[in-house]
């Protein structure tokens, strides 16, 4: 996965999708790479990944007793592999590659894309929500590019 060859196969043409998934592989430049090796010309791809500024190494949720939530992030600059405290869950099992906001906007266009959309969606259904913190920040994030 790391160089784009699932990337590959799976597809090719005007346009891709890639869901929750570019924070699993560790080369999201060699995806880049690959997306406008084989996108025909203003071909585009998008990705949604859980928002790097909020879900970064370790972060966790705080509240007050008056009921306020925050978030509290750690190491947001450390881009790099990392696993969860929690040895039960995927992160603790599999480790996730936490990038910075910056590197999932300029990667892109340094590889011959532009940003045609960001977006950072807002939950608005609290029975939806599992965690009541992403009503306050958002959850994911999700970037549409377009080949140059």
């Amino acid at each position: 996965i790391s160089d784009g060859f699932i990337f590959v196969q799976l597809f090719v043409g005007k346009s891709n999708v890639y869901n929750l998934a570019l924070m699993d592989i560790p080369r999201f430049d060699a995806v880049c790479r690959t997306a406008r090796r084989i996108l025909r010309p203003s071909g585009w791809f998008s990705f949604s990944i859980t928002h790097p500024c909020f879900e970064s190494p370790h972060a966790k949720w705080n509240s007050t007793s008056g009921g306020k939530i925050s978030r509290e992030v750690f190491a947001y600059f450390q881009e790099g592999l990392w696993y969860s405290h929690n040895p039960n869950g995927v992160r603790g099992q599999v480790g996730a590659y936490h990038r910075m906001l910056s590197t999932y906007v300029n990667t892109p266009i340094k590889t011959g894309f532009a940003i045609a959309d960001l977006i950072e969606p807002r939950a608005t259904n609290a029975h939806d929500i599992p965690t009541q913190g992403y009503r306050v920040i958002p959850a994911f994030l999700l970037i549409r590019c377009v080949k140059l």
